[in-house]
């Protein structure tokens, strides 16, 4: 039986996988009005958490997304939570900033694999991990 529904997910090509961070995160952009900058900055918070089983345990993928939003806008230009993120994101700037101090924890508390950093270190990313992450509780 297990091996007939295998046959029918490939034959239909079914797509099952758990929803990641990065899904969410291409929405919150957009209603941020992110720039290429601050996109690819939350995309390397989102990337270099996702390793981690106490974040990704903590909080769902949406919530990562949100407070990866959350603490790229604060680093990059100093923007805050608006109410457009709130409607789309369905989180209040007071959960969205929770969210960004654990992120903001483990990047900062050099957990992170070396790979992502050096992925996003070049050029063609913007050089984003060199971006120092500013704390979300003094900002």
């Amino acid at each position: 039986m297990l091996q007939m529904e295998l046959r029918i997910m490939n034959a239909t090509k079914l797509n099952l996988q758990l929803p990641h961070s990065l899904l969410f995160l291409r929405r919150f952009s957009k209603a941020a009005y992110s720039d290429a900058k601050t996109h690819t900055l939350s995309k390397y918070i989102c990337e270099s958490v996702a390793v981690s089983g106490e974040i990704c345990h903590q909080f769902l993928p949406s919530e990562i997304a949100a407070g990866a939003v959350y603490l790229a806008r604060i680093s990059s230009s100093g923007q805050k939570w608006s109410e457009t993120l709130a409607y789309y994101t369905k989180y209040s700037a007071v959960h969205a900033c929770k969210v960004a101090v654990e992120l903001y924890k483990y990047i900062t508390a050099e957990l992170t694999y070396k790979a992502c950093k050096r992925k996003y270190a070049g050029t063609k990313l913007l050089e984003v991990s060199k971006i120092n992450l500013k704390d979300p509780l003094n900002d």
